[in-house]
């Protein structure tokens, strides 16, 4: 059996501050709209703030980012391959987002078996003031770190995500083999 060394001790230390990193944004997540500063939540954003989940959010995101790379909108398919999940793991979510007004489906016109996914006008309002949020949060964490301290915040998130997109790459060349 293997000796704790230091590195033990921050391994240790990063997985409680990603759980506690979780449990705060979780927590915010759950939070209802009237415990968020007016300023912050407003309109489309307020409207469904309580209603929407953390993953629903990302795929909104991911369909707006996608959408640059599909301009005659995405179909499921390919929004599954590109999330590296499998179609049904989408539907349930795609559905609560069709239900609030935020995207809509619709049939390809020469191939029926198509589903593409639109963006509604309320989901891009929505996406858009959740970005507003995030910037304005960001730009708090920038003031709290200080100038230098963020740049190198965001450095050590580009090394990580370096890292994680080189081990992905690792996994995805032995399943070929």
């Amino acid at each position: 059996m293997r000796e704790k060394d230091a590195s033990d001790e921050l391994v240790h230390r990063y997985f409680l501050t990603i759980l506690q990193f979780h449990r705060v944004f979780m927590n915010e997540n759950k939070q209802p709209p009237d415990k968020f500063p007016e300023s912050t939540y407003t309109g489309t954003l307020r409207k469904h703030a309580h209603t929407i989940k953390h993953s629903e959010k990302m795929l909104m995101f991911a369909l707006h980012a996608v959408s640059r790379e599909f301009p005659n909108d995405v179909n499921v398919s390919d929004l599954s391959r590109l999330l590296h999940v499998k179609p049904p793991s989408i539907t349930a979510p795609l559905n609560h987002l069709e239900k609030m007004g935020l995207v809509r489906r619709v049939q390809d016109e020469h191939d029926r078996r198509i589903v593409r996914v639109h963006i509604t006008d309320e989901g891009q309002d929505f996406l858009r003031q959740a970005k507003d949020v995030f910037y304005e949060r960001t730009r708090g964490l920038i003031d709290y770190l200080g100038e230098e301290k963020a740049k190198q915040y965001v450095s050590l998130m580009e090394d990580v995500l370096a890292y994680i997109k080189t081990k992905h790459e690792q996994h995805d060349q032995r399943d070929q083999i």
